[in-house]
């Protein structure tokens, strides 16, 4: 049985269904983000979503329609320019004990296999020996494999926790023998275990032949992450697959034109767990400095504050601002927030909260407060004057606390 929701209460379809007011002309031109709608038709029973329509009715209008197994997971997912004529966009395959094993996009046009360990953790999506399509559980693109009609694979990554995760059919490939070996300085724990058995990630590969066709490196790449006792990420370190071998590009703290350090990053904790530090290099760079501070109680003489890291007792736990002390720039860099570039705070602290530790207030966002109900849920976002976009957003929300409604507020002029 179908029931019917929406982002305005408005029907999807049948003979009670109220169509919007036609736009004014030029209206989408002047405010592209504001004159448009989505509706929703969901299963009563399961609540899973059935359809999606946007813009319905429209010149613009888009439908998707979704279809579900017995065991109410996505099988099907179609996508349609009317609302009539459907086409298939993906197909989702499972295990028999549960997990997606498979997704096919379009008409037999990509594939992504996903694998995983005994424990359940998710080992890796596709092959990772570059061009060699054997290595990939579902053989897109092998003149003989049952998914022969379907391209090779444009992307593949693998996960490693330790050696004896996984080990494919066939033997050894790319993703666990020469991983190990070649990286084992920085998959150590901090008590000398090679290799993690709580779930945490000791390495990332990732392989994207497409950046090697444009002479964009070899397409192979890989970081391993260092953890401390309480499990928390202390530094992770970037290597490319080339000769054979994986080559570390962050090399050990020296810093130098040919030996440069690229893409690395550590952090520090207190010793109730908030993240005091983080650094980030880049292109020979330090990128990211950043310094986390917190409420502390401090002698009325040391003020005004300076580095609240080093000063009294911690007060709670609440970040009050974020200072950057790298000079270098570059894209997805992280600065200093307004007001408080390097250790003195230039003026009152970033974030705000009111008595019972909810966010209230977002400087650097331009968010000047935040309103939230008595179930926890946020029911209004204000932004100072001036910032592009809406004024105020709200929220609605059903006695259960699930959200109904989101709506975007403009001031005129």
């Amino acid at each position: 049985m179908l029931a019917q929701g929406r982002a305005d209460l408005r029907a999807l379809q049948g003979p009670g269904r109220r169509r919007r007011q036609a736009p004014k002309k030029d209206q989408y031109v002047k405010n592209l983000d504001k004159g448009f709608s989505l509706e929703y038709a969901y299963d009563l029973v399961s609540g899973n979503v059935r359809e999606v329509a946007y813009q319905a009715g429209e010149a613009d209008a888009f439908y998707h329609k979704y279809s579900y197994d017995a065991e109410n997971r996505l099988r099907l997912a179609y996508s349609s320019e009317d609302g009539r004529l459907w086409q298939k966009e993906a197909r989702y395959y499972y295990y028999a004990h549960g997990p997606l094993a498979r997704v096919e996009l379009g008409e037999e046009l990509l594939g992504s296999d996903y694998r995983y360990s005994l424990q359940g953790w998710i080992i890796g999506v596709n092959g990772l020996v570059k061009n060699a399509v054997w290595t990939d559980p579902g053989a897109d693109g092998h003149e003989t494999g049952r998914h022969r009609w379907f391209s090779r694979d444009e992307y593949a990554y693998g996960l490693g926790y330790n050696e004896l995760a996984y080990t494919p059919i066939g033997g050894s490939s790319l993703n666990d023998g020469a991983a190990w070996s070649n990286m084992s300085g920085d998959i150590l724990s901090k008590d000398g275990v090679s290799g993690l058995f709580n779930g945490n990630i000791a390495y990332m590969q990732t392989a994207l032949p497409q950046l090697a066709r444009e002479g964009m490196g070899s397409g192979s790449y890989a970081a391993a992450y260092q953890y401390d006792q309480l499990h928390r990420i202390m530094a992770s370190n970037t290597y490319e697959y080339n000769g054979g071998q994986w080559n570390k590009l962050l090399r050990d703290g020296l810093n130098s034109p040919a030996n440069p350090k690229n893409y690395g990053s550590s952090y520090s904790y207190d010793a109730n767990g908030n993240i005091l530090s983080l650094s980030r290099y880049a292109g020979g760079n330090q990128i990211d400095d950043l310094s986390y501070h917190y409420t502390y109680d401090v002698d009325p003489a040391q003020l005004p504050e300076v580095s609240s890291q080093a000063i009294g007792q911690l007060y709670n736990n609440q970040l009050q601002y974020v200072t950057d002390g790298a000079g270098a720039s570059t894209v997805g860099d992280l600065t200093s927030q307004p007001g408080h570039d390097g250790a003195v705070a230039t003026s009152s602290q970033n974030y705000e909260y009111d008595e019972i530790g909810n966010l209230v207030r977002d400087s650097s966002e331009q968010i000047e407060e935040i309103v939230w109900n008595v179930q926890g849920k946020v029911q209004e976002v204000h932004f100072e004057a001036g910032k592009p976009g809406p004024s105020v957003l709200q929220y609605e929300y059903d006695p259960m606390g699930n959200r109904l409604a989101k709506k975007k507020l403009y001031v005129d002029g």
